[in-house]
């Protein structure tokens, strides 16, 4: 996950450990907040046995909310905190056929893809503050 962006089939744990490791939470506590909770029963109700939902990440993302914040109190902290945020996109996949990693490359590309608007849930920006992400 030390790359910019990259890509994953969506389920609890995975997401989980993602935020996990963006903010050096425990995967206990993450997993047990009411976020994380509503989350989840949002996206699950989403599939059916013939789809899935893939979410793709971005490591480096500048939210100005976070940067004002940052700049007005996390800088003047002892403890060094990142300046960047990571920004998680939600995709809802008609297949469970399709090999998301390939789909992910054509995007990169400029191809025809799954990762369109048609296919689009939403995003949601993680902050990499430990407990309060």
């Amino acid at each position: 996950m030390d790359t910019p962006y990259g890509i994953f089939e969506y389920n609890t744990n995975n997401f989980c450990s993602y935020i996990a490791y963006q903010t050096d939470t425990s995967l206990s506590d993450i997993k047990h907040k009411a976020q994380i909770t509503y989350l989840d029963n949002f996206l699950t109700g989403l599939i059916s046995k013939d789809n899935k939902i893939i979410f793709i990440y971005e490591n480096e993302y500048i939210d100005k909310h976070y940067l004002e914040d940052y700049s007005a109190y996390y800088v003047t902290c002892f403890k060094p905190y990142r300046k960047t945020s990571s920004r998680v996109h939600f995709f809802k996949v008609e297949s469970k056929d399709l090999d998301y990693k390939v789909e992910f490359k054509k995007a990169l590309n400029g191809q025809d893809t799954f990762i369109n608007d048609d296919n689009y849930i939403g995003y949601i920006v993680i902050r990499p503050i430990p407990q309060t992400f």
